[in-house]
């Protein structure tokens, strides 16, 4: 399991260098200079989200030219209210669509809209005043792309071989929790196992995505590259192999004492052996040599002596030996990453997978502009809510009302519990940062005093961001108001603040609540149902797999990374779930068991693919009974689900023997608890329709 988010402290370094300089270096010129060159400064740091050069720069490009384009646009519509209402408007679509393309999108996006509202608040001087904050703009955005791409550079590789490294760290932890579940002789809740399987999988996704990225932005792989590819496909092949491990260890009926203490003891050297692999990968020299002494041997021979004749055990051991081959090629790669050599090849022990291709422009446009998808509501809402905002602090003659206008695009998020909790998060943060304001005001006076101060909280606000948004709130409302105070002279603004952050909060949940909500309660079957179909197909290729198909096997691990995906979709929306629902917490019940039935059910089909490699493959056809008869009833789940309607009869007798009467004693046992995993998915889609059904009355 990884750990909780930590401070971002070189960030939050460099947003402070970023935004700092541009002030000092603009103070001797004309047209507002230190404000534009700084805002775009601090857009360009807080955007510098890591990856590959290729992606970084893209994205910190991208962000100063489109920003200067929006500040241009703001300055020649001040004044003229249609114009202003109607720029808002377009402005805000185009940044809100622009979230297709993932938090880069929504930063980026993000970033122009409340520059171009800012700008539009602010009187120019003319035409001529326009154009310079699109050269000052330009100006900031360049000097954070130098800072972060050039004077303060990182390795091309590191945020690889972090991300890299990341996933050995995870299947440590993972390690680690079996080796406690083994010790204590039982298992957990499936609830409870949920979260370390989830943190592996989270953390191979992120690496494969740094890894695409990174590849994406090279006119041909280099060795290192290579090396880390493979890296990442040893981590996910030794989890593979942990999960199995884990799916068997739960089907062994009378669990022996000693052999659980040397499967525990072997876990604990598999964590250990994916620490150290962890660190290799990251040391950029001087990294210690990896050696895997553990296998399946240990537990081979304790079954051997044991009075126990459950198989699993022996499965087990088996396990071990394959998930010990790649570690093996994960620490000699890894001691080659530094050293040269050449990249471990033994294609017994590895098939490296590729990298899937992204979605192209027009394809993710597409998408998002395709009728009633979630992406252009939000963008509409954002868009319709932001004009009111423009309209009203125009009507009410509100001083600063960038701090009304801003608000509203920073609290609006596409589900109305997390923007309850944004709009909470926001509001307090502004008032303890307005409170800590004042307090400065009775001390501090002196310019120089000023601009410390002004570092300090930009780079405590940006540094804090991934921790706690409240706490990015604290720090920027005083890092900003004091940069308006050095120019204005007005210790006043503290309270202002406060007062335009409440209108932007309560204008922002008045449009949530009113403008095409999106009800997770709508949304969440839509998440269950692909989650559902996804597995249908991953259950197919498995039961395939484990009968020797090849074909099934090279198509295996995109599926897993399907389900995987799908999965955590469904979660992310039953997060979401949580913070709308209102009423009794047992209706939430059946959406639970979903989310772990789903999970448990992937981990099962994974075991019945690796099933027959040492037990021997099942004859063609042998499973094709329960898969034909699984199958159909996941398809009728994910219909049922989406059709609000109660599923079918569950198709199965109270024994599967019949199912698994066929194949060898292990893939029976995968049999066996997948079809008990299936009645529990069946169980949780009918009362969930129980459940919406009564709502609905």
């Amino acid at each position: 399991m990884r750990g909780a988010a930590r401070p971002a402290w070189i960030a939050g370094l460099r947003a402070a260098v970023a935004t700092m300089v541009p002030v000092i270096a603009g103070a001797a010129l004309p047209g507002g200079a230190a404000t534009w060159m700084s805002l775009a400064g601090f857009n360009g740091a807080l955007n510098d989200r890591g990856g590959s050069y290729r992606t970084r720069a893209l994205t910190m490009s991208l962000v100063t030219v489109i920003g200067a384009v929006g500040l241009g646009l703001g300055g020649l519509a001040h004044g003229h209210l249609p114009a202003e209402i109607a720029l808002t408007f377009a402005v805000a679509v185009l940044c809100g669509i622009a979230r297709v393309w993932g938090a880069a999108g929504a930063g980026v996006g993000g970033a122009v809209l409340s520059s171009f509202l800012i700008s539009l608040a602010i009187p120019p001087g003319g035409l001529h005043d326009a154009a310079q904050r699109v050269i000052f703009a330009l100006v900031g955005g360049a000097w954070a792309m130098l800072l972060s791409l050039v004077v303060w550079p990182l390795r091309p590789y590191r945020p690889v071989r972090v991300a890299v490294a990341s996933c050995y760290r995870a299947v440590a932890a993972y390690a680690d929790d079996l080796a406690a579940r083994a010790g204590g002789g039982g298992s957990h809740d499936a609830w409870d196992l949920r979260t370390a399987t989830v943190g592996v999988r989270s953390a191979i996704e992120e690496a494969r995505a740094v890894l695409a990225s990174t590849r994406l932005g090279r006119p041909g792989e280099s060795e290192r590259g290579e090396r880390l590819l493979v890296l990442h496909e040893t981590a996910e092949q030794t989890f593979v192999h942990l999960l199995a491990l884990a799916e068997t260890m739960e089907s062994v009926d009378a669990r022996d004492a000693a052999l659980d203490v040397v499967l525990a003891a072997t876990l604990g050297d598999v964590a250990l052996a994916a620490r150290r692999t962890a660190e290799a990968i990251e040391a950029e020299r001087d990294a210690q040599r990896v050696v895997v002494r553990w296998s399946g041997q240990g537990l081979r021979e304790a079954f051997a002596r044991a009075t126990s004749v459950d198989l699993h055990y022996e499965h087990a051991a088996r396990l071990l030996d394959r998930a010990a081959q790649y570690a093996d090629v994960g620490a000699e790669t890894a001691e080659s990453l530094n050293g040269g050599g050449d990249v471990p090849s033994d294609e017994s022990r590895l098939a490296t997978a590729a990298v899937a291709r992204s979605p192209g422009f027009a394809e993710r446009l597409r998408e998002a502009l395709a009728p009633g998808p979630l992406i252009l509501r939000h963008a509409l809402r954002v868009a319709t809510v932001a004009s009111i905002a423009v309209w009203l602090a125009t009507a009410l003659h509100i001083r600063h009302d960038y701090w009304v206008t801003i608000t509203v695009v920073i609290i609006l998020q596409p589900y109305v519990g997390a923007t309850t909790q944004r709009a909470l998060q926001r509001v307090a943060g502004t008032v303890v940062g307005a409170m800590l304001t004042a307090v400065l005001a009775g001390f501090f006076h002196n310019e120089i005093a000023l601009l410390v101060l002004i570092f300090v909280f930009v780079g405590l606000c940006v540094a804090l961001l991934p921790v706690n948004y409240a706490a990015y709130s604290i720090f920027l409302t005083p890092a900003f108001v004091l940069l308006a105070e050095a120019s204005v002279g007005d210790w006043h603004l503290a309270g202002l603040r406060v007062v335009n952050t409440l209108i932007g909060g309560g204008l922002a949940l008045a449009g949530s609540w009113l403008l095409w909500p999106s009800s997770e309660w709508r949304d969440f079957p839509e998440f269950a149902a692909a989650a559902l179909r996804a597995s249908r197909e991953y259950l197919r290729l498995a039961a395939l797999c484990a009968t020797g198909d090849s074909a099934a096997g090279d198509a295996l691990a995109p599926a897993r990374r399907e389900v995987a995906t799908a999965a955590a979709s469904m979660e992310e929306s039953f997060q979401r779930l949580l913070g709308e629902h209102r009423g009794a917490t047992l209706a939430l019940k059946p959406a639970m068991t979903l989310q772990t039935y789903v999970r448990r059910f992937a981990v099962s089909a994974g075991a019945l693919a690796l099933s027959g490699e040492d037990e021997g493959h099942p004859a063609p056809g042998a499973l094709a009974p329960f898969t034909d008869a699984a199958t159909a009833v996941l398809d009728d789940l994910a219909e049922a689900i989406v059709e609000r309607r109660a599923p079918r009869d569950f198709p199965f007798p109270g024994s599967v023997a019949y199912y698994a009467s066929a194949v060898n004693p292990v893939a029976a046992a995968r049999v066996e608890r997948l079809a008990r995993q299936l009645k529990s998915l069946h169980d949780a889609v009918a009362e969930l329709s129980v459940v919406r059904a009564e709502a609905a009355a």
